[in-house]
């Protein structure tokens, strides 16, 4: 039995067996991955992903906000066991329903006060105490009533003019200075009524209380 002739040309000898390429399988795609060096160091650990580290985040954050939270209402409570509610809410009624507060100073009174300037003469009375409601002022203290009752006191400024302080009746901001009936203010001493403590050129001294002063004033008859 003749077979196929041997690639150099001879044929093969008698029980020898042909010779036959054996396949050899495709070799990978791409480079290959070098194996660990013996005695090397091992590889790093691989860096946690992105998302993993949003959720980190975002978990710390809403940590922080519960805790300044509780800390809130931990602080709301306390205020809330640690205050009398009854005298809050009076004073915010009081307050809400109070036409003047105390230092408004005042002109137009007793007809229709209205709130002015503390400094330029034109505001002959300040507010002192605004009564709870229902309750008055003392017989003794100037007041006016819009509502509840407002204690006043006189603001009479240096330099300016007024008309005379006389019990019954109210100052009122004079339209010219030297008019009869008139005063003008010479200086004021805070705190007595003393009037050997009066300065410049007057010849009258009015005393008033709460607070306690002293008028020092020029006046005209």
């Amino acid at each position: 039995m003749t077979g196929p002739d041997s690639p150099d040309g001879r044929a093969p000898q008698p029980g020898q067996a042909y010779s036959q390429a054996i396949p050899l399988p495709n070799p990978p795609r791409g480079p290959v991955a070098p194996g660990p060096v013996p005695g090397a160091p091992p590889p790093p650990p691989q860096k946690p992903s992105s998302g993993r580290n949003v959720i980190v985040a975002l978990v710390a954050v809403a940590s922080v906000v519960a805790l300044i939270a509780a800390i809130v209402v931990a602080a709301l409570l306390s205020d809330s066991n640690g205050a009398d509610p009854g005298k809050d809410t009076a004073s915010a009624s009081a307050d809400a329903n109070a036409v003047f507060r105390i230092n408004d100073c005042l002109y137009d009174v007793p007809e229709a006060p209205k709130v002015g300037n503390c400094d330029d003469g034109g505001s002959p009375y300040k507010v002192t105490q605004v009564m709870p409601a229902g309750e008055k002022c003392r017989p003794e203290q100037t007041s006016i009533a819009r509502g509840r009752w407002y204690c006043l006191t006189p603001n009479l400024n240096v330099n300016y003019c007024y008309s005379a302080p006389v019990p019954g009746t109210w100052i009122k901001a004079a339209g010219q200075c030297g008019a009869p009936g008139t005063i003008t203010v010479v200086s004021v001493v805070g705190g007595l009524k003393d009037s050997g403590r009066c300065s410049g050129e007057w010849d009258r001294s009015y005393f008033f209380d709460d607070p306690v002063y002293t008028i020092c004033a020029k006046s005209y008859t």
